[in-house]
């Protein structure tokens, strides 16, 4: 069985969503094995469809694949139906017939979305701006199976434990407290469940011995984004293909930092001032390990230029353009064997291997 990894190993989105497509055509791959979550997109572009990708594979526009979300997946049922409608509205009418989940998939409510919103003013933690996952309790995919009143009292359970955090948390703090974001918080879950019903109509949700046999059933699987987890050992993941923009926002720390200043100062180079766009080789050497190959994406925003911006050894250099792929190469110890602009018909394949 040939196993195909493909990884992000820079610091922003790298457009691992179009490799994937890419790798998937080239390989003749059937299967792909995925991570996803409502906080992660990926935007793809084939035979004139484009579609940003959230709950479904990013190889689901080509015919015939299939997609298996593997246990760190996080999926929000509301958003994935709502992907579906819109695949199909682009002629893609079977993306659920093709996608399986996992039965340890960690379902995100609406009550999580309004929790994490909740907290955010009130905590100034923007690890709460996510699903709010980690904060919580979690409904599984198999609890979407059971449903009836299992399902119901999981929920009611979830909506108590907020409410006690929320109260524990917010004391002295009732001037920052979104009323109407509370009031969505404590909402009946009558609705909810009934929406549940009509994903687990859909869905094709997978037990672990399944799992396995989906795992294995195909001669070659492209394992997208994959969280390096438990399920590794029953999927038998090998990391060999990383991607890596061509350039990359360097300022991008601001948007984390804790420092007003900082703050202040990337919201004035939002306002107009330019943004400073450089490949950070140090950081994609940090996260090589394994990487037998490379590919290099969005370089269609470097068009024009003489020379692309690269960090090495925390030492900003001008290259030019003609010496860039060479350079990465020498820099990182991994050939450049994809170089992509951002759509599949600007794809380019430099190196097979």
């Amino acid at each position: 069985m040939k196993t195909i990894s493909v990884i992000n190993v820079g610091s922003e989105n790298s457009g691992v969503g179009t490799i994937v497509d890419a790798v998937v055509e080239q390989s003749d791959a059937k299967a792909v094995i995925a991570s996803c979550s409502p906080a992660r997109t990926s935007f793809v572009y084939r035979g004139g469809i484009s579609h940003q990708f959230c709950q479904f594979g990013s190889a689901t526009l080509i015919p015939d694949v299939k997609t298996f979300l593997e246990p760190t997946s996080v999926i929000n049922p509301l958003i994935m139906m709502h992907e579906a409608e819109s695949l199909a509205n682009k002629g893609v009418k079977d993306a659920f017939q093709r996608t399986f989940i996992s039965s340890h998939c960690r379902i995100c409510t609406p009550h999580h979305t309004h929790y994490s919103r909740l907290m955010q003013p009130i905590s100034g933690r923007r690890d709460y701006t996510g699903a709010g996952i980690a904060f919580t309790e979690c409904i599984y995919a198999k609890d979407l199976i059971i449903g009836g009143k299992y399902l119901r009292d999981k929920i009611a359970s979830l909506k108590s434990n907020f409410a006690e955090q929320f109260s524990r948390d917010s004391q002295g703090k009732e001037n920052q407290i979104n009323y109407s974001l509370l009031d969505e918080l404590m909402m009946d879950e009558t609705p909810l469940l009934e929406h549940y019903e009509k994903f687990r109509a859909q869905a094709k949700i997978l037990a672990y011995d399944e799992m396995r046999d989906f795992a294995e059933g195909e001669p070659v699987r492209v394992v997208q984004g994959l969280d390096w987890s438990a399920s590794d050992e029953v999927i038998g993941v090998t990391r060999t293909f990383g991607v890596t923009r061509g350039e990359e926002n360097k300022d991008l720390a601001f948007l984390m930092s804790d420092d007003d200043n900082c703050r202040l100062e990337m919201a004035n180079r939002w306002l107009g001032k330019p943004v400073a766009r450089v490949l950070d080789l140090d950081e994609v050497q940090r996260n090589s390990a394994g990487i037998d190959r490379l590919a290099v994406t969005h370089c269609d925003k470097l068009k024009g230029c003489s020379t692309w911006k690269l960090i090495m050894n925390e030492v900003e250099k001008e290259i030019p353009v003609t010496k860039v792929i060479e350079t990465i190469e020498e820099f990182v110890g991994v050939p450049v064997v994809i170089e992509s602009s951002g759509k599949l018909s600007s794809v380019k394949v430099l190196k097979q291997k």
